[in-house]
C-alpha cells in the first residue's frame, strides 16, 4: 500500500521535495499514506479531520503542500477549496504500482512537518529530518528494548511529535502497531481495547491515562502490559501511586520530558519501588546524544538548584521553525550561551 501511495505522488508531481499533505486520523490509513510520502521522497504533514478547514487551508498555504492525500469522502468536502491535487486514497490502493520506487533518500532529507497547538501563540510549524527519526529510534529501542514481540499503541494522532516513536519503534523494529482514536473511546472501553489487542506498551496523553485509571479496579490482571510511556505535561505523586495499585510488579512507568523542537530530551523510570510525595515527579536524567544546560536571562549557566531556561545541546534536534528564520534564529543557536 505503501508503494502504490508512493506511486501516485509521483505520477501526480515527480521527483521532488514539496511537502505531501495527508488529511486522516489513526483509524484512517495513516501510516500506508505516510510511509508512501517518504518512499517518494517528500515530507509530510498532517492534517486533523476534526479541525475547521480554514484551519487545513491555512496549513497548505503555509507548507506549499501541492498534493493533499486522503480518503474519499474527504476529497469531496475539500473539493474547490484545496489548491493542490487531491489524491483519493482508495484510488491509490486499488491501481498503482506495488513496487518500490527506489527513490533515494538521505538523513538531511526533510521527513515531516508538526504543527503546535498553537496555545501560547501562533501555530508554528516544526520541520524534522530522517535523522532525528532514526536516532529517536535508536535511542527508544536501546533503552526500553523495543522487540519483534512488542505491541504498541497509536492512540495519538499521526500529525502530533508524539506519534513518531510510537510509528517509527514499532515498524523498525517488526513489532506490531495498534491504532486507536481515544476521541471515539470512552476509558472503559480503552481498557478492554487494551486487554484484547494484549497491548505490550501503552502510551497514552496523561489526561486520558487519568481517566483510564478512574475506570480500571485494583488487583485486575494486566500479563501483556510491561511498559507505559507518559510525556506531553508534569505528573505527581498521586500518579505514581495510583499506578502502582493497579498494575502489578511486571509493568514499568516511563516518564518522559519531550517537546516537539527537541524530541525527548529526559527519562525517568519508575517501577512498584519508588516513592514520592504529591510535588511534580522529577524530568529524569538526559537521554543519550542530548545534553541540557540551564541558564539565566543573560546566557549563562545558573547553580545548582536554581531555576533558569533550559537549553538543549545535540546533533538530533529538529531544523527549526518552517519559513520562519526569525523564530528558528532566536530559538536555535549554535551555541546556547551566545
Amino acid at each position: 500500500s505503501a508503494n502504490r501511495v508512493a506511486h501516485g505522488i509521483l505520477a501526480a508531481k515527480g521527483v521532488d521535495r514539496t511537502p505531501v499533505a495527508v488529511l486522516m486520523d489513526q483509524e484512517d490509513p495513516a501510516i500506508p499514506s505516510l510511509l508512501g510520502v517518504l518512499k517518494a521522497g517528500r515530507p509530510y504533514v498532517f492534517l486533523d479531520p476534526n479541525d475547521p478547514p480554514t484551519r487545513w487551508e491555512s496549513i497548505l498555504n503555509l507548507t506549499g503542500a501541492d498534493i493533499l492525500i486522503t480518503t474519499g469522502h474527504a476529497a469531496a468536502q475539500m473539493e474547490g477549496r484545496a489548491t493542490c491535487s487531491l489524491l483519493a486514497y482508495e484510488d491509490l490502493d486499488a491501481g498503482d504500482d506495488s513496487r518500490n520506487p527506489g527513490i533515494d533518500v538521505g538523513p538531511d532529507h526533510l521527513a515531516a512537518i508538526f504543527f503546535t497547538s498553537g496555545s501560547t501563540g501562533e501555530p508554528k510549524g516544526v520541520a524534522r529530518d530522517h535523522r532525528q527519526f532514526l536516532h529517536s529510534t535508536w535511542l527508544n529501542t536501546s533503552t526500553y528494548f523495543v522487540s519483534p514481540n512488542d505491541r504498541q499503541s497509536l492512540l495519538y494522532f499521526p500529525g502530533f511529535t508524539a506519534s513518531v516513536p510510537n510509528i517509527y519503534d514499532t515498524l523498525l523494529n517488526g513489532a506490531t502497531l495498534c491504532a486507536l482514536n481515544p476521541r471515539r473511546t470512552p476509558p472503559s472501553k480503552l481498557a478492554a481495547w487494551m486487554r484484547a489487542e494484549r497491548i505490550t506498551h501503552f502510551n497514552p496523553p496523561v489526561g486520558l491515562w487519568r481517566n483510564l485509571l478512574e475506570a480500571i479496579a485494583p488487583g485486575e490482571p494486566w500479563p501483556d502490559l510491561r511498559l507505559v510511556t507518559l510525556a506531553g505535561q508534569p505528573i505527581y505523586g498521586r500518579d505514581l501511586r495510583d499506578f502502582q495499585h493497579r498494575f502489578g510488579n511486571g509493568t514499568v512507568l516511563l516518564f518522559v520530558l519531550a517537546m516537539t523542537e527537541a524530541g525527548a530530551v529526559t527519562q525517568s523510570y519508575l517501577d512498584h519501588t519508588a516513592i514520592a510525595g504529591d510535588d511534580p515527579i522529577p524530568a529524569g536524567y538526559p537521554v543519550a546524544d542530548k545534553e541540557i544546560t540551564i541558564l539565566d536571562d543573560a546566557g549563562r549557566p545558573v547553580e545548582p538548584g536554581r531555576t533558569g531556561l533550559i537549553a538543549i545541546t545535540s546533533a538530533y534536534l529538529s531544523l527549526g521553525y518552517w519559513r520562519d528564520e526569525a523564530q528558528t534564529r532566536e530559538r536555535y543557536r549554535p551555541d546556547a550561551t551566545d
